[in-house]
Parts: structure tokens; C-alpha cells; sequence
């Protein structure tokens, strides 16, 4: 698959609603595929229990005709994948952590599945980490 490097614009703006926050992302080439646009919105909220610390979030994602066509080869914009993510901040010591993370997205489109396949993504990882 051909994945050239670009360069890309990008804003999330988010607002609290009670004891969530609802998000909006907006990302726009800037380089190579220039115009072509991805954004995506949805609920995402954190959760403490003792001294961990869980972030969860799921969301909707669209794209416009230049985006698809970069990157699926389809030439119709619109709704382009549903997901989510959750990931976990656990202390091993005073400046040592790590944070589990899984997410998951689901292509809505089917012809954007026939030109991506497959049409479920999912990763998961760790990572280890130091607050100075």
C-alpha cells in the first residue's frame, strides 16, 4: 500500500457536559494531499479508582471526497468509521508508570471496506513511562 509522507492540520476543541466531555477533531493536508480532510466527534470520559487512572472514549469519524480518495481510492466523501479507545494510567512508583491502551474502529462504509480491507481495526500496547 502506498503511504506517502504529508503534513496535516489539526484541532480538537472539547467542552465538559457534566462528567464527560464531548469532543470535535478536525484535521486538514496541508502537503501532499492538499484539502483533503478527516475529522471526527464524540463523548470521552475519565475515570479514577484509587491512584489509577482511565480514559475511555468513543467516536465518529468522516472524511471528504479528497481524503477518501488518497487514502481508500473511493471518491465519495461522508461517514467513514465508528470506534472507540480506552486506556489506563497505573503507577509502579513514585515517577514510573505504565499505560495499557486498546482502540477499535469499524469502517461504515462499504466501499471503503472493499478498498481497505479489513473493515475492523483494533491495536492494543503498552507503554512505560517516567514524570520528571
Amino acid at each position: 500500500m502506498f503511504d506517502p509522507a504529508t503534513g496535516e492540520l489539526l484541532v480538537k476543541v472539547s467542552a465538559a457536559t457534566g462528567p464527560m466531555r464531548i469532543y470535535v477533531l478536525q484535521a486538514v493536508d496541508v502537503f501532499r494531499f492538499r484539502g483533503a480532510s478527516y475529522g471526527e466527534a464524540g463523548p470521552e470520559r475519565q475515570f479514577r479508582w484509587k491512584r489509577v487512572i482511565t480514559d475511555a472514549a468513543a467516536h465518529v469519524g468522516w472524511g471528504n471526497g479528497k481524503y477518501l480518495t488518497a487514502y481508500a481510492g473511493v471518491e465519495a466523501g461522508g461517514l467513514v468509521q465508528v470506534g472507540g479507545d480506552i486506556s489506563a494510567v497505573i503507577p509502579l512508583s513514585r515517577h514510573w508508570y505504565v499505560r495499557p491502551h486498546f482502540e477499535w474502529s469499524w469502517l461504515t462504509s462499504a466501499e471503503v471496506r472493499r478498498a481497505v480491507p479489513p473493515g475492523s481495526v483494533w491495536n492494543a500496547g503498552a507503554a512505560i513511562g517516567v514524570n520528571f
